[in-house]
């Protein structure tokens, strides 16, 4: 089977979260963990940190502006994301993936 778009989508998103993980959630170079979960109708791509307090934002964008736009593009490639804290005290960005033949199903809310 060929590589697809949804392939695609989720590697830019891994790359976009855990660059995030290592510049704003991982102070004095914690590690991050990367956890893939399929499920029926949709693939969670979860990024766990150590900073539950940087939690991710989407900041408006000028023409000019340098960074900021990694979330804008998170947002416009997942079918859903989202973040909370954990119990430990960290920090999980959740992205969903829908599979291709799934396209109308709910992402799931369960990881």
């Amino acid at each position: 089977m060929g590589r697809s778009a949804r392939q695609d989508d989720t590697q830019s998103c891994l790359s976009e979260l855990a660059g995030n993980a290592i510049r704003h959630g991982s102070p004095d170079n914690d590690e991050y963990l990367v956890r893939l979960v399929r499920h029926t109708h949709c693939l969670h791509l979860e990024v766990h940190d150590s900073a539950p307090h940087a939690r991710p934002r989407i900041p408006g964008l000028t023409a000019t502006q340098e960074s900021g736009r990694g979330m804008h593009i998170v947002q416009e490639l997942a079918d859903d994301w989202g973040s909370h804290t954990t119990t430990l005290d960290t920090k999980v960005v959740r992205t969903c993936f829908r599979r291709p033949e799934s396209s109308n199903s709910p992402c799931s809310r369960e990881s």
